[in-house]
């Protein structure tokens, strides 16, 4: 049962972040895509995140 209780307030830490994340993104990215292209934009936002996929995970011994 305590399980359930952690990863339920670990869930809701997760959904706060991602919902404070948008806005914060659309301040962000809305005037860059003003200056600079929205393609090359999305190109290197593209690049980051797969090379964040492609980062072997650390262990944790």
């Amino acid at each position: 049962m305590l399980y359930l209780l952690h990863s339920a307030k670990l869930f809701s830490l997760i959904t706060m972040f991602s919902e404070v994340a948008m806005p914060l993104g659309m301040m962000l990215f809305g005037p860059l895509g003003d200056v600079i292209k929205i393609e090359y934009l999305l190109i290197v936002a593209g690049a980051m995140s797969l090379r964040g996929y492609a980062r072997k995970p650390k262990r944790l011994d």
